[in-house]
């Protein structure tokens, strides 16, 4: 009987080889350009859609909401003032009102009074939309969603403050060192600011920020670590285009960082022990100051973005024969010698 560890090793180097040619083979699919979806898609579209009556409408600047897509870079929505004789789910319809895909999360704050003013509070002309998902090319891999109806009334306030998503629940894994704000935001604000407190300012009106930070756009990486026995707290208002604040501070949200003495520890043991092996040292491929990942290469200290990512491929093809032939003379080696239980 031949060693289970002996076809273990090969199937994982056979792997990592399949890994590689399929990471080619996506990587020429992504590169390749395409406009519009096929009538053929077999991704499911959008589901979950808010949906209102008569009896339970929305405000005049509702947030909408669907079923998250895990594989969406972003969502396109359509919006129409009355419901289309016709439509393909493959494609855009000229019969819609208003359409846009700068949605990058599943919830939408709709601008009504710009193109449905006359079906405002109407309990016979209701609103109607559709979305679906797009790839990181903008290209849609998914057909658009049935049709929602979307109703309204003036007696519901409107959205005034941005909604916190970002939700840490303190248990293992799931808070960042560096955090990640994220929220729904009111579509006519210009930009935002995140306080981050060290007390919570919704007990203590009084409250100074121990950090405030600004965003275009309903999320941002914080560039400081915020960790201790003690929890954090944040908040989020927006700002029209002439930099006055719109409506009102969002609720409060609050996060606790407090690492399971012995982090760094545990990592310099996983690392020791894969640099028993062959390996690439990627922390090789991007310059680091004192050790620390620089801001211009991974915004959040720790995830490298698109700069950053192009060094590490780089990286990987320059090293990519030797490493390799190593690997290769590893592998080689290892077959070579038996095994404590194989047969000879």
């Amino acid at each position: 009987m031949k060693n289970l560890h002996h076809h273990s090793r090969r199937h994982i180097f056979a792997a990592i080889l399949g890994f590689s040619c399929l990471v080619i083979v996506l990587t020429a699919l992504l590169l390749t350009p395409r406009h519009e979806a096929s009538s053929h898609l077999l991704t499911p579209p959008p589901a979950g859609l808010s949906m209102t009556t008569p009896e339970t409408p929305l405000s005049y600047s509702p947030i909408l909401t669907w079923d998250t897509d895990d594989e969406a870079v972003m969502y396109e929505i359509e919006f129409f003032t009355k419901k289309p004789g016709h439509l393909s789910t493959a494609k855009n319809s000229d019969e819609s009102v208003f359409r846009t895909r700068s949605i990058y999360q599943n919830a939408y704050n709709a601008p009504l009074r710009e193109f449905a003013a006359d079906q405002l509070g109407s309990r016979t002309e209701p609103v109607y939309w559709r979305v679906r998902a797009l790839d990181f090319n903008g290209t849609p891999y998914t057909p658009y969603s049935d049709l929602a109806v979307l109703y309204t009334s003036p007696d519901l306030p409107p959205m005034d403050a941005p909604v916190l998503t970002a939700e840490y629940g303190g248990r293992r894994g799931e808070t960042l060192l560096y955090p990640v704000y994220t929220w729904i935001g009111q579509t006519t604000a210009a930009s935002y600011e995140v306080a981050i407190y060290a007390v919570n300012p919704e007990a203590e009106p009084d409250a100074v920020p121990i950090e405030t930070l600004t965003s275009d756009m309903a999320e941002i990486y914080d560039p400081q670590a915020h960790y201790g026995s003690a929890p954090f707290y944040w908040r989020v208002r927006s700002f029209d285009g002439e930099g006055n604040p719109m409506g009102q501070w969002s609720r409060v949200r609050s996060f606790r960082t407090d690492p399971a003495d012995d982090w760094q520890e545990r990592f310099d043991a996983v690392n020791a022990y894969i640099r028993t092996h062959v390996y690439i040292d990627m922390a090789a491929a991007i310059p680091t100051q004192d050790g620390l990942l620089p801001t211009q290469y991974a915004l959040d200290g720790l995830h490298p973005d698109a700069n950053g990512k192009a060094l590490m491929g780089a990286y990987v093809n320059s090293v990519w024969p030797g490493v390799k032939a190593a690997a290769d003379q590893e592998l080689e080696e290892y077959e070579s010698t038996p095994q404590d239980g194989a047969e000879n």
